[in-house]
This record gives C-alpha cells, sequence and structure tokens, in this order.
C-alpha cells in the first residue's frame, strides 16, 4: 500500500500528539477520528482537517476502510476498542497500560494473532534515542554486569489517581518496561510500598523493588510530587561503569515536544514505525506486545504486594 489509512480513537492530550504526527507522515492519512463527544470530535477534526467523524469507534471501524487505528482513548475502553479493530483486520498502536489487566491483555493478543493482525503497544521510551543508546551499552557488556537499575517518576501532585488506574499503572509501568528492554531479563521476586496521603483514596507514592534472574535489583519509584511537568530519571550502575537519563539534564530525552502542531521526538518515532510495520505486513522488533502483557503482570504484582 502507498498510504496507510490511520483512524484515531480518543482525542485527548495524548490523542492529540498521535494526530499531529501522523498528520507528519507522508505516507499516513488521517481518515478518522472518534470520541464519545461530538463538538469535540467536530472541534478536533475542523483544526486538522479529517473527514471522517464518529461518536462510537465500532462504527468507524466498519465505516472507514482504516488500515490502522490508534487507541488513546480511557484505558478501560483498550481491549474493548482493540478487540473490534482486529476482528475487521485492522492493525492496531494501543497506548501504554495497553489493559486493566494482563488476562485480558493476553487474552487480546491471542486473539489477534489467530487472526493474523497487527498488534503493537505505545512502548514510546524504546523509540527515544538516548534510551536505546542506554540499552545498547547495557547488552554490548560495555557497562560490565549489571548491578542495580534506579529509576524515578514523578507526575503533577494534582494529578487524580481516583478515577484513573493506580500509579503502578500510570507511571512505573513505563519502568518497568525499560527494566524488561535494557535487560532482556526475567524477574523473579518483587517487593512493594506505597503511601496515601488520605485513607481509603488512591496512592499518591509508591516504590517497588525487582529481583532479576542475573542478579541485578532494580529500584523504581514514582509520585504526585511535581508542580506539573515530568520529572524523571534512570541511572544504571555496572561493574565497570555508570550510565543516567534524565528530563533535568543538561541534554534532556526529547519524547514528544513540538510547536504549532509539529510533534517530534519518540512519539513521532513510534508512530512512524508503527505505520511502516502496518505498509510492509510485519510485526515491530522494537515494541514486542508480549513484553507490554509482561509488564501489566509485573504492574499487577507490585500493586499485591504494596496494599
Amino acid at each position: 500500500m502507498s498510504e496507510v489509512r490511520v483512524g484515531l480513537v480518543g482525542l485527548g492530550r495524548f490523542g492529540a500528539r498521535h494526530a499531529d504526527a501522523l498528520i507528519r507522515s507522508p505516507s499516513t492519512v488521517l481518515a478518522a477520528v472518534c470520541s464519545r463527544r461530538p463538538e469535540v470530535v467536530e472541534a478536533f477534526a475542523d483544526q486538522r482537517g479529517v473527514t471522517g467523524r464518529y461518536t462510537d469507534a465500532r462504527v468507524m471501524l466498519a465505516d472507514a476502510q482504516l488500515d490502522a487505528v490508534v487507541i488513546a482513548s480511557p484505558v478501560d475502553t483498550h481491549v474493548t476498542v482493540a478487540r473490534a479493530a482486529v476482528e475487521h483486520g485492522v492493525a492496531c498502536l494501543v497506548e501504554k497500560p495497553a489493559a486493566i489487566r494482563a488476562a485480558e491483555a493476553a487474552e487480546l493478543l491471542a486473539f489477534a494473532q489467530e487472526r493474523g493482525v497487527l498488534l503493537q503497544c505505545g512502548l514510546l521510551l524504546r523509540f527515544e534515542p538516548q534510551h536505546a543508546a542506554l540499552r545498547d551499552a547495557v547488552r554490548s557488556g560495555r557497562l560490565g554486569r549489571i548491578r542495580t537499575i534506579r529509576t524515578r517518576r514523578d507526575i503533577d501532585r494534582d494529578t487524580d489517581l481516583d478515577r484513573g488506574p493506580h500509579l503502578a499503572f500510570e507511571t512505573l509501568v513505563h519502568d518497568i518496561d525499560l527494566v524488561l528492554w535494557l535487560t532482556g531479563g526475567r524477574v523473579e521476586h518483587v517487593a512493594a510500598a506505597e503511601h496515601r496521603s488520605t485513607p481509603g483514596r488512591s496512592a499518591k507514592a509508591l516504590a517497588a523493588m525487582l529481583h532479576l534472574d542475573d542478579g541485578t535489583v532494580a529500584v523504581l519509584q514514582s509520585s504526585c510530587a511535581t508542580d506539573g511537568d515530568l520529572d524523571a530519571e534512570i541511572e544504571i550502575v555496572g561493574e565497570v561503569g555508570t550510565a543516567r537519563i534524565s528530563t533535568g539534564g543538561d541534554d534532556p530525552p526529547v519524547l514528544w515536544a513540538g510547536g504549532d502542531g509539529h510533534v517530534k521526538g519518540a512519539l513521532e518515532r513510534q508512530d512512524e514505525h508503527f505505520v511502516a510495520c502496518v505498509r510492509e505486513g510485519r510485526p515491530s522488533a522494537v515494541a514486542s506486545f508480549e513484553d507490554a502483557v509482561e509488564g501489566l503482570r509485573l504492574a499487577e504484582a507490585i500493586v499485591a504486594e504494596a496494599h
């Protein structure tokens, strides 16, 4: 196929970033957008010149003649929308977390494999060059045998987690995926603790320790502690070297920064990679949905240990 017709479900902040990245791609047509709120659909589509406008994802998937769909709607809709897309033979890029429960994600993956439909998860940091270079340093042995991995991912202190997923799924799932991707190891043991400012409310801080089968110890932390901006870092300590990436450093990683609708960075590279996989009819060699399922399984284990 010369052009890939893509639909977008979910028109919030991340949906807008995906839309603006897809519109820039010369091999992609943003053919349809979908939200439950018709006024949002009309304003979003008018701003970007999109002709296909829907308030029901199932109708869009049946009607819009799509090759692919990006699912950036609330997490509790991910599996339902993705399953409908697979039923119509439409390739899916599902934002992370892919599902509320690991078992649901595993069932979705099995269904997509049975139907021969591409299913990819938004493992964004895998498409960021500094993190890719960090992986090369780990896998090549330049840091020596890895002793510890330490991550911190802090978000706006006013984030309302009572109406969303646990902090393990909101933020820590990114760092769980980094541990899996960087090391290629298997987590054998999980320990975790959380802090709740108010009894009965969602946790506002979370710490987890992962013991890997090669002896590596990973310590992951996340909290609602900033004035709005993401504050994140990762440090890897090996027997012969140490490496660190920080959003507060002199050369912070670019995830989606851009102006005037020109989204760039890891998100743009991720979406371009997804479209290329769709056009060429091949699975992703970078963003394994199996890893996304394992990340969800570990997030569930962390929540269980923290309670």
